[in-house]
């Protein structure tokens, strides 16, 4: 039989008038350690909130994507012993630039063998740049915040508008989104965290050169010149029956593109219901603007030369003339950094959105 460790003592019974001689059994060490023991298999977790903020204005980022990456330890799970399971995980942030990331795994195990683990946390903004990730101890730590490096935003969008007689009604639709595209690129870059601080826009109408020249505004800074580029939008009318998108875009190609910006967007947009006419149809004409490439080949090696990390061309126009693809499929098939899109979807609403998520996500 094992021997049981007991404590003695006297004590005085004042019933009896004696004392009686006790036994009382000692707790044990083992039955302590056997209860931090159990305490070690115990599972927790946290609840970490991260919070992206612009590294000059700090600004809230709404949009940006969050990445958490941390190897939690256990003492027990899953049927395993001294398990480690790696935690990787996405979210985006919401308008005030915060997103959680709830029960984040660990364990007592954890907290006392692992106390001093990290949790590494990356924010990618949307130009897809990534800072420094930021490495915190998870078991002393409940919030988190990011500097997104959002540079500043310097665009340039030239609007090449078909004001042929058959563009109708979709050139009062383009009229309309003409004249709160300031207003409306500024609200969704900023939704999107971007600080865009510098926008000049551009409107050049063409239709029949043999009859009229090129409306052109030339650059005007917004908002200062917002009311002369509002008067020249609202007094376009459909004229003319020749198709010179060629030429438009050889002339949009042309603007003294701003360059003095760490992020620059060099964005032009043509809109048109018809293929264009080869280049030089017109050029008898005493309208034909000066400086015009030659052929398609060389208006192919302008869009080359310029800066193919800013420049953006979004055709809203037909790639199809009956069974041959148009010179705007060319464009499409062939440059780089083009987007097509259907002329129609300016009809359904959606041609003026598409256009203000693409400069914006693109910034």
């Amino acid at each position: 039989m094992k021997d049981i460790k007991y404590s003695k003592k006297f004590k005085y019974k004042s019933d009896q008038d004696e004392y009686v001689f006790q036994m009382k059994r000692r707790p044990s060490w083992k039955w302590l350690l056997l209860l931090l023991l159990l305490l070690l298999f115990i599972p927790c977790n946290h609840n970490i909130r991260v919070k992206c903020i612009d590294a000059k204005t700090k600004a809230p980022i709404e949009n940006a994507t969050v990445l958490l990456d941390y190897t939690s330890h256990f003492l027990y799970k899953s049927g395993r012993i001294l398990y480690s399971q790696n935690h990787n995980r996405e979210q985006i942030t919401d308008v005030n630039g915060e997103t959680v990331f709830e029960k984040v795994e660990c364990s007592v195990f954890s907290y006392i063998f692992y106390c001093l683990s990290v949790a590494t946390f990356d924010a990618m903004s949307f130009d897809k740049s990534l800072p420094e990730p930021k490495q915190t101890l998870l078991h002393f730590t409940r919030n988190v915040v990011l500097e997104l490096d959002n540079s500043d935003c310097a665009a340039d969008i030239v609007m090449c508008m078909d004001n042929s007689g058959s563009m109708g009604d979709l050139l009062n639709l383009v009229k309309k989104n003409a004249l709160t595209f300031y207003q409306d690129l500024k609200r969704y870059c900023a939704k999107k965290g971007k600080n865009l601080n510098s926008i000049r826009v551009r409107f050049i109408t063409f239709g029949d050169l043999g009859s009229e020249p090129f409306m052109d505004t030339g650059l005007l800074i917004m908002p200062q010149q917002k009311q002369q580029f509002d008067q020249f939008v609202s007094g376009v009318r459909c004229d003319g029956g020749i198709e010179c998108g060629l030429e438009a875009l050889a002339c949009a190609m042309q603007t003294n593109w701003v360059s003095n910006c760490e992020r620059l967007r060099h964005i032009i947009v043509v809109y048109t219901d018809e293929d264009a006419e080869n280049l030089g149809s017109l050029s008898h004409s005493p309208h034909y603007p000066s400086g015009m490439p030659r052929n398609f080949t060389e208006l192919t090696n302008m869009w080359n030369n310029m800066d193919p990390n800013a420049k953006e061309l979004i055709l809203f126009a037909p790639f199809e003339d009956g069974n041959n693809p148009t010179y705007w499929k060319k464009m499409s098939d062939s440059w780089g950094n083009v987007m097509q899109k259907e002329l129609r979807a300016v009809l359904r609403g959606r041609g003026y959105e598409d256009i203000l998520d693409a400069i914006s996500d693109s910034m």
